[in-house]
């Protein structure tokens, strides 16, 4: 059912991966082609807002904070999937696979590959952690306000 805190919640987790997207842009190589890369983690962060966070709110604001950290795990490992993928299908459409196990072989590499990246860049960990807890704040702040 929708609600006042499910929406705030879809709103800052969307603009939260906005932001992390877009502090990401610098640990890419100069010539990477990144496309969409903001945008589908957006909707990625919607959706984590809207379906995680949106459910969560309600319980106080100390129980706020492990449901925001929860969802910025669930965001970020959802992202970390899609791209991983998206990048494997290319790379499968390039025939660099021989096979479909060494195609599921490199998604599970890329991952890998697209965590190391994510987590030995602190600007975004910083960004991840601090907007997930507030964002949880605004939500439940939102939940006790309109519910």
């Amino acid at each position: 059912m929708p609600t006042a805190a499910k929406l705030f919640s879809a709103m800052t987790y969307g603009l939260l991966a906005w932001f992390v997207s877009d502090a990401l842009v610098p640990a890419f190589p100069e010539n990477a082609d990144l496309g969409y890369f903001a945008v589908v983690n957006s909707i990625i962060g919607i959706m984590a807002g809207w379906l995680v966070m949106g459910r969560l709110v309600g319980h106080g604001y100390g129980v706020a904070v492990t449901s925001g950290i929860r969802t910025v795990v669930v965001l970020t490992v959802y992202a970390l999937l899609v791209h991983s993928l998206w990048e494997m299908l290319q790379r499968a459409l390039g025939m660099r696979y021989s096979g479909v196990m060494e195609a599921l072989t490199g998604l599970v590499s890329l991952f890998g590959e697209f965590t190391f990246v994510l987590v030995t860049y602190p600007p975004a960990v910083a960004i991840l952690l601090i907007g997930g807890i507030a964002a949880a704040w605004i939500s439940e702040f939102v939940s006790r306000r309109w519910s």
